[in-house]
Parts: structure tokens; sequence; C-alpha cells
């Protein structure tokens, strides 16, 4: 049997995450945060390369203007994931040196906010925080993964059926996605399974119909 040893001078690999956005409206405000300084981009039409484009200038810029220093050692860009849906991409440094970003959209009705609790690692299962702000009292809204998005789901769902939907979605699957309720508008989401000991991406949220 062959013995693994742990080499102290190995080269380091960027981290790459990926932002989506989905069902964008004009007027709609996408911010990404990182070590609490964020950088937020208006959308002017409905396409989601606009907005990433418009957020990949803020980000690339930051470290000159001082919009967001924090994001100096990211790289931002516009393009295509592994399975070719445009996405904006964010590399971090050659070292390996770890980030984390979170995000949130305020659409027209409300606004849902994702939070990274923990990323996902080969000794760490991922988890995620989705809360409404508000709260709101009535409406639906939508969350959305790598592409793929969940039927209108009510302003004060049930784990379970907030479980059901994200695992319904192609890009996550049954199993791999465990949703547990930490206030009537709030859940956390556990990546299992396949997802498991991952680098997932975030789920990004639309609010536009919550009241």
């Amino acid at each position: 049997m062959a013995t693994n040893r742990w080499r102290g001078d190995a080269v380091g690999v960027s981290q790459v995450d990926f932002f989506y956005a989905a069902n964008v409206d004009i007027g709609d405000t996408f911010t990404l945060t990182c070590n609490r300084k964020t950088v937020s981009y208006v959308a002017k039409t409905t396409t989601p390369s606009e907005v990433y484009g418009g957020l990949a200038a803020l980000l690339n810029a930051g470290s000159a203007n001082n919009i967001a220093p924090e994001f100096q050692e990211v790289t931002a860009l516009v393009g295509p994931d592994a399975s070719g849906v445009q996405c904006l991409r964010l590399t971090g440094p050659v070292d390996g040196t770890p980030f984390t970003f979170t995000s949130s959209t305020v659409f027209g009705g409300g606004t849902v906010s994702i939070t990274e609790l923990a990323r996902g690692s080969a000794a760490v299962d991922a988890k995620q925080l989705i809360s409404l702000a508000g709260p709101p009292t009535g409406g639906t809204f939508t969350l959305s993964y790598n592409g793929q998005t969940t039927a209108a789901q009510a302003y004060n769902v049930a784990a379970a059926t907030l479980q059901t939907a994200l695992q319904g979605l192609s890009t996550i699957g049954a199993g791999n996605a465990l949703v547990t309720g930490i206030t009537a508008t709030s859940w956390s989401v556990d990546f299992a399974g396949a997802l498991a000991g991952t680098a997932v991406n975030l789920i990004t949220g639309n609010g536009t119909r919550l009241t």
C-alpha cells in the first residue's frame, strides 16, 4: 500500500468561486461582500451578463479607486462555467490564500440574502444561510443555483418544502442539500451527499414578490 506524505513546499492552487444572477430586472441591486467590504451594482438591463460585467469592473478596479480594497487580490472575469452557463468567475491569489464571498440582491419586493457560514473543503461540508430581510409578511421568493431556479416559495415556507425544492434542481440533486429552519423567514442549507466536502457556489435569491 502506498504511503501518502504531506509536503510543505506543495504548489498552491487558486480558489475559484462563481456568482450567478437570475430573473434580473432593471433597477435590481446586486451586492458582493468580502471581509465586511462590499461592492454593489444596479442593473441597467435585464441580462445577467450586464450585471456580471458591472460587478467585474468594480471588483477589478477596487484596489485602484478604493471602492473595495479587500478585493485587490481577487480577479473577476465574465464567462461560462464548466457547464457552459454564463457567470461571474472570482479567482483568488495563486498561492491559494482563501477568501469568502457573500451575496445579496435587492429586488422590487424585498431582499433575499445568502451568507456562507462554512466553506466546503475535503474535511468540511459547505453551509449557507438564507434569510429574508424585513422580515416580509407575505409573498413568495425563488432560489437559484448554478443557473437553475426553484418554483416560487412562500415567505414562511417549511424547511422540508424548501429542501425538496432545492434538491429538485438538477444542479443540486436529491440528497445533496439539507435544509433546517432557523426562524420563520431564515433557513440554513447544509450541502451533503455528492456535494459534501466540496467548495460549492453561493445560492442566489429573488424576492421580487415578497411583501
